[in-house]
């Protein structure tokens, strides 16, 4: 059994105007999410805010984690695929340009999370080493995957478009969804955070912000701090999640199962 520790913050960076991200943490559906409104779409803080308040809400009419995986995972595709056409209504009645967001989700059942990606905000798994889970949907990312496709020209030209997505939450009907199942263990930390972040900070100090902040809302704090001083060029989110074992539950004459001389701190 795992206890949940959640929290999440944002942050407008150094150079930008507004604040296009979001990230949220719901501890009672066992949630976190993160979006980042698109550059180049009108109203990319409109998108995000609104990808992630209806993937919430959507999730939560269909009962949250279920019993089974297979349960969970469609509740997850179902409230993914309905904020997609939520962006899409919105963006039909307000004008023809458009809305778009990228959207990042972690559902965290049992021993297992349910992470759901578009776009290139990520989800990161610290256990033994710092692991990317989720690919980017990015011009860059996918000549990097694939340069084979390109010729040198093109792949110098793909791979400096770090920005230009291929894949975003922007309503329309044929978006493919990235999901996959992910063990969760004791101790195990999860990162949600947007480009703002992991463009700035290094792998290695989001490893180490990680591992030496105990709480996660420190480590949310860090991270920011730690984007802004590796230049704040975009806006920030991160949003965290510590999987901690349950402590045990003994009457206080029952001792037997602590080891010799050992003592019990809840």
């Amino acid at each position: 059994m795992l206890r949940l520790e959640l929290a999440a913050k944002t942050d407008r960076g150094l150079v930008r105007q507004s604040n296009q991200d979001v990230a949220v943490v719901v501890p009672d559906l066992q949630l976190a999410v993160v979006a980042d409104g698109v550059g180049g779409h009108r109203d990319g803080e409109v998108a995000s805010q609104l990808a992630v308040t209806s993937f919430v809400e959507v999730f939560r009419r269909l009962g949250g984690p279920a019993e089974t995986l297979a349960t969970t995972c469609d509740r997850v595709l179902a409230a993914f695929r309905l904020a997609n056409e939520g962006i899409g209504l919105h963006a039909s009645a307000s004008g023809p340009q458009g809305l778009g967001t990228t959207l990042v989700v972690a559902v965290f059942a049992g021993a297992h999370a349910i992470v759901a990606n578009v776009g290139d905000s990520r989800c990161y798994r610290l256990r033994t080493e710092l692991e990317l889970l989720t690919e980017d949907h990015s011009m860059a990312a996918e000549a990097k995957r694939n340069p084979d496709r390109y010729t040198v020209e093109q792949f110098e030209v793909a791979v400096r478009s770090i920005n230009v997505l291929t894949r975003c939450v922007d309503g329309r009907p044929d978006l493919s969804i990235d999901m996959q199942v992910i063990s969760v263990q004791p101790e195990d930390v999860f990162l949600l955070c947007s480009d703002g972040l992991w463009g700035c900070v290094k792998p290695e100090m989001i490893g180490a912000i990680i591992r030496t902040s105990d709480d996660p809302e420190d480590a949310c704090a860090r991270m920011i701090e730690a984007a802004c001083t590796g230049g704040g060029r975009d806006n920030i989110a991160a949003a965290i999640v510590h999987a901690r074992p349950r402590v045990k539950v003994v009457a206080d004459n029952d001792r037997s199962w602590l080891p010799i001389g050992g003592e019990l701190r809840v």
